[in-house]
């Protein structure tokens, strides 16, 4: 889906520049994009599922802003623009219809034009790591986020007495196998 994200998020008539670089930067939209979704569906109480269906069951709106800028000249650029500002513009505090119609839906919509599909990347269960080792990265990642870095540093040495690495990113963690000393 990267490689998909990198290719889309050029307007179409301008000539594309493809470097490793473009991939990364696609990578850490996409991990933006996941975590803004996953963070909504649990505030408004919904499942993937549900959410990978919502684009079909109301009619276009003015919030849909961004699937309008997709029907303008396809405009990909323009829609992200648009939609990584209804990121950052978005209320926590509102009640679970006004997120589906506000902000649930104009998504929906969205991923579905631009074939963006999250669930099969669910983060709760990565292949080759274990629920225990998952958890407690997503404790340490927690804790650091609140700045409690005594409890997210003795989470690390739990996690490399497991036999696991925490890469931190500006935007998340990611696990690695420790390599074994020979």
């Amino acid at each position: 889906m990267t490689v998909r994200y990198a290719l889309i998020s050029g307007h179409y008539r301008q000539q594309l520049n493809f470097t490793l670089h473009s991939l990364d930067a696609a990578a850490s939209a996409l991990r933006k994009l996941e975590s803004f979704l996953r963070a909504q569906l649990e505030l408004a109480g919904m499942e993937m599922a549900e959410f990978r269906n919502l684009w079909q069951q109301v009619p276009l709106t003015d919030a849909d802003l961004a699937v309008r800028k997709l029907c303008d000249d396809l405009n990909v650029p323009a829609a992200l623009g648009m939609l990584f500002s209804s990121l950052r513009d978005s209320k926590p505090d509102i009640d679970r219809a006004a997120r589906v119609a506000q902000v649930l839906t104009p998504l929906s919509r969205l991923f579905f034009a631009l074939g963006l599909d999250f669930a099969d990347s669910n983060q709760d269960a990565c292949p080759g790591i274990p629920a225990e080792v998952q958890d407690l990265a997503e404790a340490r990642w927690q804790a650091k986020c609140g700045r409690n870095w005594a409890e997210a540093d003795q989470l690390r040495a739990q996690l490399t007495q497991l036999g696991w690495s925490v890469l931190d990113r500006k935007d998340g963690y990611t696990l690695e196998p420790m390599v074994p000393k020979s």
